[in-house]
């Protein structure tokens, strides 16, 4: 847009309080100043950064767990004389998988993604007649790549027991009972004391399995100068007539963030408990009893995979944010201009496979007691639980990106001047 505006003579204040808006200093200078006459100048300036930070990684993880307790299978059978008796200790049969893998963190900051132009171009003092001109780029890329790459296969098996016992065809009255101090049970003992009274009792199985796998977080930070970090300024002031003095500025500033996870989990978990299978029959002169501990069987599984955060600031650099022309002699032509780029790219892909097989076997019955003779039976099964907590989440992206406008200051632009009848001058902006 052109607007025409008529300046009275006071309009010389107006450039000299413009003039001194123009910062005093700068990180960078370029003049172009005091050539002769007809003379040509030419600066050209190219300033470019790259910035490239890749981060891979690949984890394969397999864990194979066999835990075995066992109190059980025990025989108290063919016994004369006596009372028989098996009383089997707890048995607890516990795994804990803790997989962790593939973690990345990349924290570019600082100037280096910022686009320069933070400093001052003056063409000033040049004879008539003389063509000078500046022209300055700055171009600067920040690329970050992250890639992981997740297989965690878990393959557990436990087993606990304290049933499977057998005391059978026992006759008589007296009683006999070894303790076998070394594993602090009764393990596998053969009665030869008598029979009667015939007791079975198991204590209580516990199979518990807890899985955690993690796998596959990235974090990406990008961080810019900030909105103020400010262009740079040019003037053009004092020229000779007829010449011609140009200021051309470009900033390109350009981040790509790429955020690629795959993660593939199997659980495959078996926990087998078991308390029952006891045998009490064909016994012979007195009571016979079976009771058998409770069952517990617990699986945990927990699964997180594919994490992304990306945070993408602004670049700043905003080519020219202060130009001031002034001053300049008739007939000449003046001009700046700056061309602003700012591109922010954040792509975040993630790929995902649970499988989790829990497989629960816990038993606390399948117990006989049968062709007793001569007293009661009695047969008590303890309680039987299962609990299965299973937990996943994936594919969790985070991005957050800021930019900002650039502001350009223009003091008192003036691309032609010439003596107007009315003792003014006309300004074209």
């Amino acid at each position: 847009m052109n607007l025409n505006k008529f300046i009275a003579p006071a309009a010389g204040a107006l450039l000299i309080a413009a003039a001194t808006l123009v910062p005093s200093a700068f990180a960078d200078e370029t003049v172009v100043s005091g050539n002769g006459s007809g003379s040509s100048n030419f600066v050209s300036t190219n300033s470019s950064s790259r910035t490239t930070v890749s981060q891979n990684n690949d984890a394969n993880i397999t864990n194979n767990v066999r835990n075995s307790a066992n109190t059980g299978g025990n025989n108290a059978s063919g016994n004369t004389g006596g009372n028989s008796s098996i009383s089997t200790g707890g048995s607890t049969s516990s795994t804990t998988i803790n997989n962790t893998a593939n973690s990345n963190s990349a924290d570019v900051s600082g100037c280096t993604s910022c686009g320069g132009g933070g400093g001052l171009v003056s063409i000033t003092g040049n004879g008539e007649f003389s063509n000078n001109n500046v022209s300055t780029q700055n171009t600067n890329t920040t690329r970050a790549f992250q890639n992981n790459t997740a297989n965690i296969d878990n393959n557990v098996r436990n087993s606990s027991n304290t049933g499977n016992n057998n005391a059978s065809g026992n006759t008589g009255g007296g009683f006999g009972l070894i303790w076998d101090g070394q594993c602090g049970c009764w393990v596998n003992n053969n009665f030869d004391n008598g029979g009667g009274n015939v007791a079975v009792t198991t204590g209580s199985t516990v199979t518990d399995t807890n899985i955690d796998n993690t796998a596959n977080r990235n974090v990406v930070s990008v961080s810019g100068c900030g909105c103020d970090n400010g262009g740079g300024s040019a003037v053009i002031s004092g020229n000779g007539e007829v010449s011609r003095n140009s200021v051309n500025s470009s900033s390109n500033n350009s981040t790509v963030a790429v955020q690629n996870n795959r993660a593939s989990f199997t659980n495959d978990v078996s926990n087998r408990s078991n308390t029952g299978n006891n045998n009490a029959s064909s016994n012979t002169g007195g009571n016979t009893s079976i009771d058998t501990g409770g069952v517990l069987a617990t699986t945990n599984i927990s699964n997180i995979a594919n994490s992304n955060d990306l945070g993408l600031g602004s670049g700043g650099g905003s080519g020219l944010s202060n130009v001031g022309i002034f001053g300049n002699g008739e007939f000449s032509s003046n001009t700046a201009r700056t061309f602003n780029f700012g591109t922010n790219q954040g792509f975040q892909h993630n790929s995902s496979f649970f499988t989790n097989n829990p497989l629960f076997r816990i038993n606390s019955g399948l117990n006989n007691s049968s062709s007793n003779t001569g007293g009661s039976s009695f047969l008590t099964t303890g309680f039987s639980g299962s609990e299965t907590n299973l937990s996943n989440l994936a594919n969790t992206n985070s991005l957050f990106t800021t930019a900002c406008g650039c502001v350009t200051n223009t003091f008192s632009n003036i691309w032609d001047w010439w003596m107007n009848p009315l003792g003014g001058f006309w300004m074209s902006i």
